[in-house]
């Protein structure tokens, strides 16, 4: 639509007598320019999708992934997604690719999230390529001799077929490791019964790495649940409530046990 006003603008101008050069000059030089950047794209071979994704020269394929395949030599599986660390979706060098779990790419986004609500800035490029190796096993597609850290995933396959889930160790539980994982079981039972509730899959609503996180933390109140990777703004209104009354119940229940206990 802009391109076709444009056009007419600088016809308009050259038909209607005793319009400036300069006039002229200027509509006509951006109505070639609205043409020619379009063709210029179409005869370089490259176009993009509405997400900004750039699509392989000649192919109907993403380019990323077209180059993930030919790095790795082999086809994506299923669950393998190809991650921009920049956040540029068009910026498909290999120093910016990662290849990695579904599941893991989206805890780490969630993690990103949470460390730009926590310190007000994303981590740094080279911060996200070593928790992208070392704790969300991804696979940099770029040679990790151009670093000074070593990376821990290259040690064996870049990507597993299956998704497990990994717990993280912390030895610091305010409650015994007993009753954290009984809080755990009711969690995930809530999560579920939401999740049938609402006709969508579990995951949707807290993973099981988010349930185990509020099950060790035992958050008092919105506010330190949001803090939980995982725990999104949208989330927290939603679902809070639910978790923080659980939690509660225990932590009263464990505080009763103790008195009897004395």
């Amino acid at each position: 639509m802009a391109r076709t006003l444009t056009i007419v603008c600088a016809v308009a101008m050259v038909l209607i007598p005793g319009t400036s050069l300069i006039s002229k000059i200027f509509w006509v030089s951006l109505a070639t320019l609205s043409v020619a950047v379009p063709l210029l794209k179409l005869f370089r071979g490259k176009r993009s999708d509405r997400g900004g994704y750039i699509f392989a020269r000649g192919a109907n394929e993403y380019e990323h992934r077209l180059i993930a395949k030919r790095v790795l030599k082999r086809d994506l599986f299923p669950n393998e997604v190809v991650h921009h660390i920049n956040g540029k979706r068009s910026d498909n060098t290999l120093r910016n690719l990662c290849v990695m779990d579904r599941h893991q790419h989206e805890l780490f986004h969630a993690w990103l999230d949470w460390k730009k609500k926590k310190s007000g800035r994303y981590p740094t490029f080279k911060e996200q390529k070593r928790v992208l190796c070392e704790d969300y096993k991804g696979y940099l597609l770029e040679a990790p001799s151009n670093f000074n850290f070593s990376f821990r995933t290259n040690k064996y396959s870049p990507v597993r077929r299956t998704f497990v889930v990994q717990t993280s160790v912390n030895s610091n539980h305010r409650y015994s490791e007993d009753y954290s994982q009984k809080l755990f079981s009711d969690l995930r039972q809530e999560r579920n019964r939401l999740a049938i509730e609402q006709n969508i899959p579990a995951y949707l609503v807290f993973k099981n790495f988010t349930l185990e996180e509020m099950a060790r933390q035992m958050p008092d109140d919105a506010a330190s649940m949001a803090n939980i990777i995982g725990v999104t703004s949208e989330k927290l209104r939603l679902y809070g409530d639910h978790f923080l009354a659980i939690i509660w119940k225990h932590r009263t229940n464990q505080d009763l046990n103790k008195k009897r206990s004395v």
